[in-house]
């Protein structure tokens, strides 16, 4: 989502668009409180219907990672590193380019398109799919080589169009908001979702879309969005407010108040600007922005202050990222390839985590258990490593997986909510 990384999307089908591609504790904790120490063992999903696993409780964790070369998305479970589903994002013959993910702390996934814009809502849970046919029995894909025909998965929700025209600045940003809580017995309802991109020739567009019908509740027009080769709202989060919180590509920083729907920006002009690219953002717990520079920066932006700060700096190039529990972060690097980490706290650089047969690391997510993930574009491939001794596990089998976003719905669950 040039650069360096531009040539390297030449697997993608808009060369424009592919060259350079790129919550919470859970108020559902409030049913049993002893989920609440839990929070202290890194980010939690939610809990299963009784009857259901072990216990009567079934935890869910599960990263989703688009496969952009096949238009088609992942569901793996992070503790076995086991592919259960594969689905399509859209009809066969289609320009879709699916990559950014977003997880909701019911363990819902959206995926955009970025080549037609579309967003797509699946269900990781049985109980949430839909028997379409009346047969009695939910029609679903078991694996890598079972991809369902486009609507004939009963596990796909809903397909929704945000009023994308058409061209390089498809649906890329993309966040679920926090659970919505309804209802005198404190009822769970879907949350909304928002998604960013641009309509040609600068028009941004920030849409919040109904989470459980997909309709557009909101659209806030972006005017004058001018970012590299016509991109759209590059990465998106939410904040402790529920505000939506976004980069673009040129180095630009943008605020949408989720109660009032104004939008403010900030673009900083960098030193050596004209090779310093945004590229990966992700929130940290108590709201601040980390963003990952194509020229090896790594920034704080500080959302009270609405200041930028760099907090090191690498030979390296930073793409996707990631904070733990124990405040690092965990950023998908290249040039060369690793898994970086910086330790907040201390304020440096630990040692990199090496990947094995890794060409280029895009994206990075924490699990359930609190153990990163990082997903290598060219080498097909997704690393779990283990946040103790630092062992990497591999699922292979993936087809230009370009995913970096909440894959798992670790930020939403970290960022700790106001009021």
């Amino acid at each position: 989502e040039d650069d360096e990384d531009d040539e390297d999307d030449e697997d993608d089908e808009d060369d424009e668009d592919d060259e350079d591609d790129e919550d919470d504790e859970d108020d559902e904790d409030d049913e049993d409180d002893e989920d609440d120490e839990d929070d202290e063992e890194g980010p939690k999903f939610d809990i299963g219907d009784p009857g259901e696993g072990e216990g009567g409780q079934q935890e869910l964790s599960y990263i989703w990672i688009a496969n952009t070369g096949e238009g088609t998305l992942s569901k793996i479970d992070t503790r076995t590193a086991v592919e259960e589903g594969r689905y399509r994002t859209g009809p066969a013959g289609t320009n879709l380019q699916p990559s950014r993910t977003s997880v909701n702390l019911q363990a819902d996934v959206v995926v955009a398109n970025r080549g037609s814009g579309t967003v797509v809502k699946l269900a990781a849970r049985r109980r949430d799919c839909v028997d379409r046919n009346g047969d009695g029995d939910i029609q679903t894909s078991s694996g890598p080589d079972d991809v369902r025909a486009w609507l004939a998965d009963e596990c796909m929700i809903w397909s929704a169009d945000p009023g994308f025209a058409g061209g390089s600045g498809g649906s890329r940003a993309l966040a679920w908001d926090f659970d919505k809580i309804e209802g005198p017995n404190g009822a769970i309802a879907d949350p909304n979702v928002w998604v960013g991109f641009r309509n040609a020739p600068d028009q941004g567009h920030v849409v919040r879309l109904n989470g459980e019908t997909g309709e557009i509740e909101e659209d806030i027009v972006v005017s004058a969005w001018f970012q590299t080769y016509g991109q759209g709202i590059y990465g998106g989060a939410i904040g402790p407010s529920g505000d939506f919180w976004a980069i673009g590509k040129e180095n630009t920083v943008m605020h949408v108040d989720a109660a009032n729907l104004t939008e403010e920006r900030w673009t900083f002009p960098l030193p050596g600007a004209w090779v310093e690219k945004f590229y990966g953002m992700t929130v940290a717990s108590e709201g601040n922005l980390w963003i990952g520079g194509q020229s090896g920066h790594l920034y704080e932006f500080d959302i009270d202050t609405r200041e930028l700060a760099e907090r090191a700096k690498t030979t390296q190039s930073l793409f996707g990222l990631a904070i733990d529990e124990q405040n690092t972060v965990w950023i998908a690097a290249q040039k060369p390839c690793a898994a970086k980490r910086y330790d907040i706290d201390a304020e440096l650089y630990l040692d990199d985590v090496n990947l094995p047969n890794c060409l280029a690391p895009w994206g990075a997510s924490i699990d359930f258990d609190g153990n990163p993930w990082i997903v290598d574009r060219d080498a097909n491939r997704a690393y779990k490593i283990d946040a103790d001794d630092l062992t990497v596990v591999q699922v292979t089998g993936l087809n230009s997986p370009y995913t970096y976003s909440d894959m798992t719905g670790g930020v939403l669950s970290s960022v700790v909510p106001e009021g």
